[in-house]
């Protein structure tokens, strides 16, 4: 109705609509795994795969928001008899030269296509392909395969037994022990982190556009290279960082705010939706992740300010940091922090008495 009479389209009632579903898209399945505890994994996934369709349905209503205030201002401006000319001589969802006008696009083809896509980011016209290469889909699966095995292995071999190790310093706070521990996560953590970023944004988002004949397949840039922390936030994740601008940090521009205020409301998001995916799967709030996204933020303007120093720069100080926070303080930090409360969580507390033979009854030889 809104997309056929843009003209006598109520706003609010369209909008109130969006915003009672996106919420429920959202709310129900974080209900589901915080009451009926499936695993964390199983949990993260279903979490993980709600705010991605969270995303794309807010990117799905806005942008369509925007092409049915662009069609009423036409309207109003005498641009209906074009409108019904190109519609008359065109009669389907596309034009003459096969691109998809508004509101053309609301199908629900269209709309599962843009479900599927690897983007959150909703547009008329997506680049497409033009065939499937199937030999492509064959290697990035098989890929897929090994990827996936080798990152099961490190954990079961390298990480597992380390941070298991570590319950025992980290409750008596021993901070030379969970030092040591945090050194031996380091090198295995940096590893698996890197797997996964190779397997899912090059491997996965690969083969799904490639089934899909998705043409953009720019979903990351050089991080690794980058000198600041900003860079590395524009690098590292292209279609959340492009989601992010487009429909958070410019409306808030737009809506008065500084960029100061928009980017510390974008991290702040952010900081939200990373500690949603990592708390209600292990139905504990610890808000870790919550802090160290908010942060990012006093490091943003740090590296910043440095790289603008000659000596610090012809160095490579900042991406010398940056690597030194990720492998050190980001990655090996967070898993210990939370495996550490999730263990204590779901284990009586006499699971950690200790024998006179030094062994725990959890099996850990005590320190």
């Amino acid at each position: 109705m809104a997309t056929r009479n843009p003209i006598h389209t109520r706003e609010t009632a369209v909008m109130a609509a969006h915003t009672v579903n996106t919420g429920c898209v959202l709310l129900i399945p974080t209900m589901v795994v915080w009451f009926t505890h499936p695993g964390p994994v199983y949990g993260s996934g279903l979490l993980f795969a709600t705010v991605i369709l969270f995303m794309k349905l807010v990117s799905y209503a806005h942008v369509n928001y925007d092409y049915r205030l662009a069609a009423r201002e036409s309207a109003q401006e005498g641009m209906t008899q074009i409108s019904a000319i190109i519609a008359k001589y065109t009669n389907t969802v596309e034009d003459t030269e096969g691109l998809v006008r508004y509101p053309y696009n609301i199908t629900l083809r269209n709309l599962y296509y843009f479900w599927m896509a690897p983007t959150l980011t909703y547009q008329l016209n997506f680049p497409r392909c033009a065939r499937i290469r199937w030999w492509l889909v064959g290697s990035l699966s098989l890929r897929i395969f090994v990827v996936g095995s080798l990152i099961f292995f490190l954990g079961q071999q390298h990480v597992v037994p380390i941070i298991e190790k570590a319950t025992d310093p980290i409750s008596r706070l021993d901070m030379i022990g969970i030092f040591e521990r945090l050194l031996k996560l380091t090198i295995p953590m940096t590893y698996i982190w890197l797997l996964m970023f190779y397997l899912f944004f090059h491997l996965f988002l690969n083969l799904i556009g490639e089934l899909l004949r998705f043409g953009d397949r720019i979903f990351y840039k050089d991080w690794w290279n980058a000198t600041t922390f900003e860079e590395y936030w524009r690098l590292w994740n292209l279609p959340v960082h492009y989601w992010m601008v487009r429909h958070l940090y410019f409306p808030l521009l737009r809506a008065g705010l500084g960029r100061s205020q928009a980017m510390l409301l974008v991290f702040t998001f952010s900081a939200v939706f990373h500690e949603l995916l990592v708390s209600v799967p292990f139905h504990m709030l610890r808000f870790y992740a919550f802090g160290a996204m908010l942060g990012q933020i006093p490091l943003v303007g740090i590296t910043k300010k440095l790289d603008q120093v000659p000596l610090w720069k012809n160095l490579s100080g900042g991406n010398i940091l940056f690597w030194a926070t990720f492998c050190f303080i980001g990655q090996p930090m967070a898993v210990l922090l939370y495996y550490y409360d999730w263990k204590v969580l779901n284990q009586p507390s006499n699971d950690h008495t200790c024998s006179n033979t030094g062994v725990c009854s959890s099996g850990i030889m005590a320190e």
